[in-house]
């Protein structure tokens, strides 16, 4: 909790409201010097100021303020608050509005939209939805966008579209094509909206097929990925059984 409640104050401190080219705290900092790092891409060198990877930020926050005074004072908690904000203020304005989705991946070395943030983002607004009074038309935009953008048709011959991991590595992943579908069947329940229902439960199956007869996950083009197969995957399925 002491480490939690350092990293939300450092955080907070941090932010700021940013623009279409900053997000309020950037997306690589140099961990001794608080430098912002930089991006390569064939414009050249440019700051690693962007990025629209703040869902766990926003509930750190939320999360912490809502703790006893004893333990968050309210005086914390108001900073905690504006901070959370500030940066719910910027989501809407900006990404939510322009569909600039990127980064995530620390290993790319440019610009990268990602689903990722995306889709992530949206499972926030669905579980929030007294934040955002046109969640149903903003939900359905974003995963409109990411199957638009990062749909892979190479299956569709079977009859189902996956997802491809993100605009610098179109490679199709078992966790990014289960994530698109719990989100997908979790805006069916709330709206009634089935179209994309189907498609979803397939997705489910195709992405039961990147896991060996030992347990193991894998891209089908790469080795083994640890966070993707281990961690983030079998959530999806806890999602979309709920």
């Amino acid at each position: 909790l002491d480490a939690a409640i350092d990293i939300a104050d450092t955080l907070a401190a941090k932010t700021k409201p940013g623009d279409g080219e900053s997000s309020p705290l950037p997306f690589k900092v140099h961990a001794e010097t608080g430098e912002i790092g930089l991006i390569k891409d064939k414009a050249g060198d440019k700051r690693s100021s962007y990025t629209t990877n703040w869902v766990g930020t926003l509930e750190l926050w939320i999360a912490l303020g809502k703790l006893d005074e004893k333990r968050v004072p309210k005086a914390k908690a108001a900073t905690y608050k504006r901070a959370f904000d500030t940066m719910l203020a910027w989501m809407k304005k900006y990404p939510l509005a322009t569909n600039k989705w990127g980064p995530f991946f620390e290993d790319i070395a440019g610009w990268s939209d990602t689903q990722i943030n995306a889709v992530t983002f949206a499972a926030y607004i669905m579980d929030n939805p007294e934040l955002f009074p046109e969640w149903k038309t903003q939900v359905r935009g974003i995963l409109d966008w990411a199957m638009r953008e990062l749909g892979n048709k190479e299956w569709e011959k079977y009859g189902v579209v996956v997802m491809n991991e993100q605009t610098a590595y179109r490679v199709p992943g078992n966790s990014h094509s289960s994530r698109q579908a719990a989100a997908e069947l979790r805006y069916a329940e709330l709206t009634g909206d089935t179209s994309g229902k189907e498609n979803a439960i397939r997705q489910l199956s195709w992405a039961t097929y990147m896991v060996d007869t030992d347990g193991k996950n894998r891209y089908m083009r790469d080795d083994v990925w640890m966070t993707d197969g281990y961690g983030d995957y079998v959530r999806h399925y806890l999602r979309a059984m709920a």
